[in-house]
């Protein structure tokens, strides 16, 4: 299987979408001379900003990782996409009409976009909205919605999970007092899906939400004045992530989803009407469907892009979650639950029912919690 196939298989190329808007007829019409009421030219197009070109499949692809649509280009093709870097009109065909087919099938396949369409609003606000150029751009992108059917490798022996030390060159460090709850919980955190079906406590998801996102102070910055702090290290203290939860057994709140408000430590209904299954939302891990919540962490990156403009800032978005996860599990542990983490998420459907942005906001990571099966049941 080649890498263009591979791709296919796993969600990271479309394989097919409607035209923009019908308007490639009028594209086509437009050299013959149609214009719109006032006389100017019918319509303008470009280079859409999210594309690149890959070695992959038959000759070059070519891929728009926002539109997450691929297709073997021609040279013709590729030569009008370096041409269109800015807005081409009506005037800039007719002189190129041995192109017309070519133009009208880049408008099809997300590579051109046309003025005044669906697709160059979102283009437009890609390029006015994600800092982080097309290297950050295309992982992010590209990687969501992920087909996840990866099979286990031919081998049977994977890699060593650890290191040791060769005895002639170690060091010896002081035994660790492991006395006190701190350590109790750290050994006794573990990502566990057996879930009873159970309610669990509104006092505890609140204590969850709270380890995971809750202010707890301010900071004066002399640029921005007060940064708000939290109980996990923040770059620049720009807090990038904000809590939503799906509750489907908790006590004292109706199945729906809820956004978490860190500042207020209270919790606001987004969405209450009929909501996928968690399992669903997870990208079929049906084990969540008996989960009492689910929290999702939502990365704001407009927060961090307002400061840092480096493309390296995403893997410090990223790591991140990972802090506010690890808090949320040790929480859930020191109350009793079992948390399960997971990045396998329906990235779109999620943000549909929360209600987000999806350029410069995102579902990242997800936490299951829920009351454990108890011995004899």
């Amino acid at each position: 299987m080649n890498e263009y196939d591979k791709w296919l298989r796993h969600g990271l190329l479309a394989r097919s979408a409607p035209a923009d808007d019908g308007r490639v007829k009028a594209l086509l019409a437009g050299v013959a001379g149609h214009r719109d009421a006032t006389g100017q030219p019918a319509m303008r197009f470009r280079r859409a900003a999210s594309l690149v070109l890959l070695p992959y499949g038959p000759g070059i692809t070519v891929y728009n990782f926002v539109t997450r649509r691929a297709f073997p280009g021609t040279a013709t093709e590729i030569s009008v996409l370096l041409a269109a870097d800015d807005w081409r009109t009506e005037a800039w065909l007719r002189d190129r009409v041995s192109i017309v087919d070519e133009v009208a099938r880049l408008v099809e396949l997300n590579a051109l976009v046309v003025e005044g369409t669906g697709l160059a609003g979102r283009d437009e606000d890609y390029r006015r909205r994600w800092a982080w150029g097309p290297v950050a751009g295309l992982y992010h992108f590209a990687s969501r919605d992920a087909s996840y059917e990866d099979t286990l490798p031919e081998q049977t022996d994977g890699p060593i999970l650890f290191r040791k030390h060769a005895n002639w060159n170690e060091i010896p460090l002081p035994e660790v007092d492991e006395t006190g709850n701190l350590w109790q919980v750290l050994r006794s955190r573990r990502s566990a899906r057996e879930f009873s079906g159970e309610k669990i406590g509104r006092d505890s998801l609140g204590a969850v939400l709270f380890g995971g996102f809750g202010i707890t102070g301010f900071v004066e910055d002399v640029s921005r004045g007060s940064m708000p702090l939290t109980m996990s290290p923040s770059g620049g203290a720009l807090n990038p992530f904000e809590g939503y939860v799906l509750v489907r057994a908790v006590d004292g709140l109706a199945p729906g989803i809820y956004h978490y408000s860190g500042f207020d430590h209270s919790l606001q209904l987004v969405h209450g009407e009929e909501i996928p299954s968690a399992g669903t939302l997870l990208a079929g891990q049906q084990w969540a469907d008996k989960a009492a919540a689910v929290v999702f962490l939502v990365a704001n990156f407009a927060r961090t892009m307002w400061k840092y403009r480096s493309a390296v800032s995403y893997r410090v978005v990223m790591i991140e979650a990972g802090h506010i996860g690890q808090n949320i599990q040790l929480v859930a542990t020191q109350r009793d639950l079992l948390a399960a983490p997971t990045c396998a998420l329906r990235e779109s459907a999620i943000e549909d029912l929360l209600g987000v942005e999806a350029i410069d906001e995102a579902v990242v990571y997800a936490i299951a919690l829920g009351e454990r099966i108890q011995d004899g049941n």
